[in-house]
């Protein structure tokens, strides 16, 4: 699978299973497949209306050869405009 076939597939499961548009920050070919990051803002009316920066959130993916999800995880939550440690 081409990295512009997977990062396309990537945006679609964020549409479909996080609700929300999302940025690949990250990807790498391992031994069984693919693995992935992608940051996407959640809650993002909730903070408005709070009058809060949007909260953002990364999530790992993980996919076989053919671009399949296999599992995923979110490994990080933090607020728009805070330091991050990558």
């Amino acid at each position: 699978m081409k990295v512009k076939d997977l990062i396309k597939e990537l945006k679609d499961f964020g549409q479909e299973e996080l609700g929300s548009d999302i940025k690949v920050i990250g990807i790498d070919k391992t031994d069984d497949g693919w693995r992935a990051k992608v940051e996407v803002v959640e809650e993002k009316e909730y903070m408005q209306v709070i009058g809060q920066h949007d909260l953002l959130a990364v999530y790992e993916l993980e996919l076989d050869e053919e671009g399949e999800l296999q599992g995923y995880r979110r490994v990080k939550k933090y607020h728009r405009g805070t330091c991050q440690e990558n």
